[in-house]
């Protein structure tokens, strides 16, 4: 089964209507701290909305294409944020800048994002998508289609198209047309998926001994739809435009709850978690937000194990409507302090009407979280991206 779902809408800018996304960062569960006061302008009645749909494109099996904006907005900021063409990566970010970009994918990977934005002369009215498969052995001929798909689109349109991963180990290529004239390439090749480093027990995962210490390096940057409206301390605006400041988790004890970490941000205090590792992965039981102690019911589970797991789950908390979905892949290169090593990604995605956002983590065994990359936008234009890297642990 396939679908296909195109949302669109152009901007209608008419009074400004502040929204404060500090809140939806306490409630995305992260473990960074808003660096600003972020807030979005956008007409009234466009923030009580949800998307439109539009006409679904053709598709055939193994495909899977949305699109997000359309028309003269999404030339705008959006569009401009990030240069024209093609992009293979794991999955889309809210504001559809890649997350994990690689032309290497695994055959536990279940799909390949590719996305597309359409610059100043592609006025194309219909984008197809044709995967093929150049060399994969005796499993297929030389260059066999595997996939393809149509998507109706306007000027200076951006988004995704998404094909499941063949399990054949090989080269392969994805071409886009525009209105039937080859736009763009790409090589890719999928490769056998490997083996996780054992585990004897699960509180191997993660090393959560007292004392250890987690240093992160924050780089915050305010996109088209966000507005900064306090510095706070700790952080200071460098000459490239971005924020930058300095984040320490201190792990300072345990009790019933599991580990207790605490979060410092410019020598003050903002944050406050209690950690537990189960047969599940690595789960968040308790937090203090803004002074209140806040039970995580039920624990939500952040890195799950089995470490050979790639997949996909919903966390729903017990009380309100809190929704966000999860999807882990691995292990794959990422970057640690020590260099490249055997990681996992996991991506949160969670939306609250118009606003959508996506953490993208990379955990190392032993070590923990090694990077993140917290990102929110508005109609899919970027409100703020936030990128936080393990410089130092000990």
């Amino acid at each position: 089964m396939t679908e296909a779902d195109i949302s669109r809408g152009p901007a209608q800018r008419s009074r400004i209507v502040s929204r404060t996304i500090a809140g939806l960062v306490l409630r995305l569960a992260t473990i960074a701290v808003a660096v600003a006061a972020i807030v979005v302008a956008e007409g009234a009645a466009m923030a009580q909305e949800s998307a439109p749909k539009g006409t679904a494109p053709s598709h055939d099996a193994a495909w899977l294409a949305k699109e997000l904006g359309g028309g003269n907005d999404s030339s705008g900021p959006a569009a401009s944020a990030q240069e024209p063409g093609i992009q293979l990566c794991l999955a889309q970010a809210a504001d559809l800048s890649p997350a994990y970009p690689t032309t290497t994918f695994r055959t536990n990977d279940k799909q390949i994002a590719v996305i597309f934005r359409l610059g100043n002369g592609d006025n194309f009215k219909k984008l197809t998508t044709v995967f093929t498969a150049v060399d994969v052995g005796s499993a297929l001929p030389p260059n066999s289609q595997v996939a393809r798909g149509s998507l109706s689109v306007k000027p200076g349109a951006a988004g995704v198209f998404h094909a499941i991963v063949m399990h054949s180990p090989g080269k392969y290529k994805v071409d886009v047309f525009g209105d039937n004239q080859l736009w763009k390439s790409a090589e890719f090749s999928i490769v056998q998926a490997g083996e996780p480093a054992p585990l004897k027990d699960p509180a191997e995962l993660v090393q959560l001994t007292q004392g250890r210490t987690w240093t992160y390096q924050i780089t915050q940057t305010v996109g088209p739809r966000g507005k900064v409206t306090n510095v706070p301390p700790g952080i200071s605006k460098g000459p490239d435009g971005k924020f930058h400041g300095e984040m320490k988790a201190n792990l300072i004890g345990a009790d019933t709850s599991g580990s207790h970490l605490q979060y410092f941000r410019g020598g003050a205090l903002q944050l406050e978690e209690w950690w537990q590792i189960d047969a599940h992965g690595l789960n968040v039981t308790k937090r203090v937000v803004e002074g209140s102690t806040v039970p995580v019911d039920p624990p939500q589970t952040i890195w799950k194990l089995p470490l050979k797991y790639t997949g996909d789950w919903v966390y729903r908390a017990k009380e309100g409507n809190l929704r966000q979905e999860f999807h882990q892949w691995g292990p794959v290169p990422v970057e640690a302090p020590s260099g490249q090593v055997d990681g996992y990604v996991v991506l949160i995605r969670q939306s609250e009407g118009l606003v959508v956002s996506t953490v993208e983590r990379h955990f190392v065994p032993s070590v923990g979280m090694v990077r993140q990359v917290y990102t929110t936008a508005f109609k899919g234009e970027l409100v703020s991206r936030e990128e936080m890297v393990l410089k130092e642990v000990r």
